[in-house]
């Protein structure tokens, strides 16, 4: 989470979207019982009414219904419980017997997308895997430069008591000391953020003095 997928969704349907028909669903909070799962999936096809999953999947067999659906957020479709996996299996089985018609997208967190396929082997319901991988220290601190940038505010990096006290930063130049603890800066944000730019643009604006 945080790591771009929305973003990357976003870039990646905008070339579909011309020659398409895209449905998308962003699950934003947990859903355990099967008739809250067909309600809001059932909303993406409005003015259509499903009282049942079996009519959904006649619906979307249906040739001329032929498009492109994205559910983002798996992770919301479980819980850590015995039956904790049903509205998951459900949706699995939606996608397994309408895939010739519907092409699906889903997103998950990887944390989630490891402890479910070693449960219920979630991976082997989709053809194509896409694993992104975090932003390293570089890019973060380039995306929040660009960002910063935007803002039409100069940068300039404060010194702390315990850098003050080593006498080799003492002995550098202005542009020299800045250029420090810039990279000392954006190393320590990356620890705490860890790839995820939503974090570190949060904690960026936290760490602002003036």
């Amino acid at each position: 989470k945080g790591s771009g997928i929305t973003s990357f969704l976003n870039i990646y349907l905008k070339m579909l979207e011309e020659k398409n028909t895209i449905k998308r669903l962003n699950i934003k909070h947990s859903v355990f019982n099967h008739e809250e799962l067909l309600q809001i999936i059932g909303e993406m096809f409005l003015p259509e009414n499903f009282s049942k999953f079996e009519e959904l999947i006649d619906y979307l067999n249906i040739k001329d219904n032929r498009q492109i659906v994205v559910i983002e957020n798996l992770q919301y479709l479980y819980l850590r419980d015995v039956k904790g996996f049903n509205c998951l299996k459900v949706l699995t089985a939606i996608i397994s017997k309408t895939s010739k018609n519907i092409f699906w997208i889903t997103s998950i967190t990887l944390y989630a997308n490891k402890f479910l396929n070693k449960t219920i082997r979630i991976n082997e319901a989709f053809g194509h895997h896409i694993f992104l991988n975090p932003f390293n220290s570089e890019q973060i601190a380039d995306l929040v430069k660009i960002r910063n940038s935007i803002s039409g505010y100069n940068l300039e990096y404060v010194e702390d008591m315990k850098i003050l006290r080593k006498k080799e930063f003492n002995r550098i130049s202005s542009e020299q000391k800045q250029n420090l603890l810039e990279k000392e800066y954006f190393n320590s944000l990356n620890k705490f953020a860890q790839g995820n730019v939503s974090l570190a643009q949060l904690y960026w604006l936290r760490s602002i003095k003036e």
